[in-house]
């Protein structure tokens, strides 16, 4: 792959490239995991690490909040927890309850996909860090998200996506 300088100077074309959808291979997420292999957030600028963290954020945001999915939930959150610093990870989870009606409905089906997973102390993704899962597991039973689904399912209790609120609101009181 190259020097770490070299990484240094063709990630932004390469992150630009595979946010667009104008490399069709490698993904967005294989890209972004080479992240892992140089120390970005020890060794570069302050600027550098800002402007890798807004676009780690950003394709965050723009997983849980667009209508059409069109990234692996599963797989960006996993990457996230292998490239950025655990310090970091908690501002993910939060602003997935920040993300509207569909980032929630998707936290739901989440939950209601790794619940047994999670519970075990497994990751939910091979690509997950194993450190994120505890990080993961307390702020899933930290009341938080329960609140948020649960004032989903009671805003529009006959909504298509209501009983999902309701299932993963179960799973997480259950534990």
């Amino acid at each position: 792959m190259g020097a770490e300088a070299d990484f240094r100077y063709f990630l932004p074309s390469l992150l630009e490239l595979a946010a667009t959808g104008e490399l069709e291979w490698p993904d967005r997420p294989w890209v972004v995991r080479r992240l892992r292999m140089v120390p970005w957030h020890a060794r570069w600028s302050l600027q550098e690490q800002n402007a890798v963290r807004a676009y780690l954020r950003a394709w965050w945001s723009d997983t849980t909040t667009e209508n059409v999915e069109t990234e692996d939930l599963d797989e960006v959150l996993a990457t996230l927890s292998l490239v950025d610093t655990l310090e970091e990870f908690p501002h993910y989870l939060h602003s997935w309850l920040e993300s509207g009606r569909t980032g929630r409905s998707r936290l739901a089906r989440f939950i209601t996909d790794h619940s047994m997973q999670l519970a075990l102390g497994k990751h939910w993704n091979t690509w997950a860090s194993r450190e994120a899962v505890p990080v993961l597991n307390h702020w899933l039973h930290s009341g938080i998200p329960l609140q948020a689904l649960l004032k989903e399912f009671e805003q529009d209790p006959d909504a298509p996506e209501a009983e999902q609120f309701l299932e993963a609101a179960a799973l997480l009181e259950s534990r």
